[in-house]
């Protein structure tokens, strides 16, 4: 049997970044990550 699945999240974020050297500053806001997978099932 054969065996497929997917996924979709998107997630809520406010994430900032500070470089410790120069002191640079990025922030990362909301994101979206996917995948999937197929898979071969044998019982025995």
């Amino acid at each position: 049997m054969l065996e497929c699945a997917g996924r979709l999240d998107y997630h809520f974020t406010q994430w900032e970044s500070i470089d410790r050297i120069s002191g640079n500053r990025g922030t990362i806001d909301d994101y979206l990550t996917w995948g999937g997978y197929i898979g071969l099932v044998i019982g025995f």
